[in-house]
């Protein structure tokens, strides 16, 4: 549960990095347009990122699967820097982080 949560904080927050509309224009609509900074967002963004690996872990030392805990790891530690290269770049490792919390929750309902 904390990496699915982590992973939708994730995914707002680089979304707001990205400069998508559909995030960025309801934030400004209700007053919360000084939040789109890229000084605030990167923390959060971190911050969620931590949050979506400590899940991971917990499910590897719950299922004993390591391979989603070491995607995400591989995800989270080259989205940041994607951020500033392309935007394709930073949308397939968000994409390969909701795999692994993805994959992490299977192998967790496997055991049940």
């Amino acid at each position: 549960m904390r990496d699915q949560l982590g992973f939708l904080g994730t995914l707002f927050a680089s979304l707001c990095c990205l400069g998508v509309s559909v995030v960025i224009a309801p934030l400004t609509a209700i007053g919360l347009g000084f939040l789109i900074n890229d000084f605030i967002l990167i923390p959060l963004v971190l911050g969620f990122l931590l949050i979506t690996l400590w899940g991971l872990h917990s499910g590897r030392k719950r299922h004993r699967e390591g391979r989603p805990f070491f995607l995400g790891i591989f995800a989270a530690v080259v989205l940041i820097p994607s951020f500033f290269v392309t935007a394709y770049l930073s949308s397939f490792l968000l994409v390969l982080l909701f795999m692994a919390t993805i994959w992490n929750t299977v192998a967790a309902h496997r055991l049940t």
